[in-house]
This record gives structure tokens, C-alpha cells and sequence, in this order.
């Protein structure tokens, strides 16, 4: 099950769909279980979905909530406006959606940046996905 539903995006739009899938969970008591402790490369991550940030964290440590586009695989990520590409980007068997576990057509999950040219989303289920900055890498067109 989906924590943002197709319904709530349509409505409110990805943005406005985030905002209720927060305003959801902070009235669930702002936490949810831990769901990914190494990045794909083994690293420690240490992002906890729905977890409570310090007021002022020191940048690029933290982790950040995000809405991953996910409807034709997982390919990009968009945080902060900087975009960043999967590497490698990850699709169902025939290369038209999510593998199978995903969330479609978002995936709500973190960011964390491990590096200046690494970083790692950690979905809601405890999926992985491995970014790079995009750079001017453009992401294929999806219906």
C-alpha cells in the first residue's frame, strides 16, 4: 500500500501530496521504523523514514524527505532543485515502470547525500536506490 495514493497526487499535486503524507505521519507521531542502514555501496546511511531533524543539521548530513517520480522506473530525483540520476537506474523486467516492490506512480522515502557526487534514497519500504548528480543528463521522456 501506498503512502501517497494516486488520488491524494491528483488532488493536491506531488508537491501538496508530500505535504499530507507529512502532516499523515507527524500525526502518527512523527516516526516510523528504521529502513535502510547502508547505502548500496555499504556506507552507513542511518536514515530513519519519518524521523525528527535537529533545527539547525549540518549540511549535506541530513536526510531529506522526498517524492520519488517513479511511474517509468527509477531513473531521477529532484531535492532541493538539484537533480540527480540512478545509477544504475532501476525498471520492472520490461523496462516501463518500478522493479517490483516499488511504489507507482511515487515512492515516498529520504535522501541522504554521502558524498559531493553520491548520494542514496531510501524509500518508505526499505528499497534502495543509488543517485549521482545528473549533471546536464536529461531523463528519457515517460508518458
Amino acid at each position: 500500500m501506498s503512502f501517497v495514493s494516486r488520488r491524494a497526487v491528483a488532488a493536491f499535486g506531488t508537491l501538496g501530496a508530500l505535504a499530507l503524507a507529512s502532516l499523515l505521519l507527524a500525526a502518527c507521531g512523527g516516526r516510523a521504523s528504521r529502513v535502510g542502514d547502508f547505502s548500496p555501496q555499504g556506507e552507513a546511511v542511518g536514515c530513519v523514514y519519518g524521523a525528527e531533524l535537529p533545527p539547525q543539521p549540518a549540511p549535506g548530513e541530513r536526510c531529506r524527505d522526498a517524492l520519488l517520480h517513479t511511474h517509468c522506473g527509477v531513473v531521477s530525483l529532484v531535492v532541493e532543485g538539484e537533480r540527480w540520476r540512478a545509477e544504475p537506474p532501476l525498471y520492472n523486467t520490461d523496462r516501463t515502470g518500478p522493479p517490483p516492490g516499488w511504489d507507482d506512480p511515487f515512492q515516498l522515502g529520504q535522501f541522504k547525500r554521502l558524498s559531493q557526487g553520491r548520494g542514496v534514497f531510501v524509500a518508505s519500504n526499505g528499497k534502495l536506490a543509488s543517485l549521482v548528480p545528473a549533471g546536464s543528463w536529461q531523463p528519457p521522456a515517460c508518458d
